[in-house]
């Protein structure tokens, strides 16, 4: 649910809760309200652009595969570091049994972050402190991506929050290393 209110937006999401409770709470006869109505109400204020994910989401057995290969960093000037990633990107459709379906070929909206050094909250606890977190849309296969910061990284990845079903969710985030 959380990868759903990131992807299709906070909005929507609450637009498609409401026009479902408007329309199925308090029903004393049946039809009761059922998930396909819910799923309904949903898809209705899903931006076209992301029916795809809501489909792989609720409508199929959907695994992803993501993982960054290569990150390295160098400094380019007092305040400014480029960085470059590789990661490898798949995602393929299950059966019902398990049986690989298919892998397809379109590009898919996925999240790419660079850290810096993780930092404890007001509330004692370590985070992730994004210097650069996007989505932008990626094919399958293998990607090589150069973007600039403002500190000096120590961590990238794709998908870094693990918000796609990954089959290994551990390879998504590496060090960053400096380029020698």
């Amino acid at each position: 649910m959380y990868a759903l209110q990131d992807y299709i937006g906070e909005d929507n999401l609450n637009t498609g809760f409401r026009n479902f409770l408007d329309s199925a709470a308090f029903r004393e006869e049946s039809p009761f309200a059922t998930t396909t109505e819910w799923y309904a109400n949903i898809k209705a204020v899903c931006p076209d652009s992301m029916q795809y994910f809501l489909e792989d989401s609720f409508e199929k057995i959907t695994l992803y595969n993501n993982r960054i290969t290569k990150t390295e960093y160098k400094k380019i000037s007092d305040t400014e570091y480029e960085v470059n990633l590789t990661f490898e990107t798949k995602k393929t459709h299950y059966g019902g049994n398990g049986e690989e379906l298919d892998s397809p070929d379109r590009p898919n909206l996925l999240e790419v972050g660079i850290f810096a050094e993780d930092a404890k909250n007001d509330k004692g606890k370590m985070e992730k402190v994004p210097l650069y977190l996007e989505k932008i849309w990626i094919s399958p296969g293998e990607t090589s991506l150069t973007i600039t910061v403002k500190q000096e990284p120590k961590q990238a990845g794709i998908d870094p929050y693990n918000k796609m079903i990954d089959r290994i969710p551990n390879d998504n985030m590496k060090d960053v290393e400096k380029a020698k």
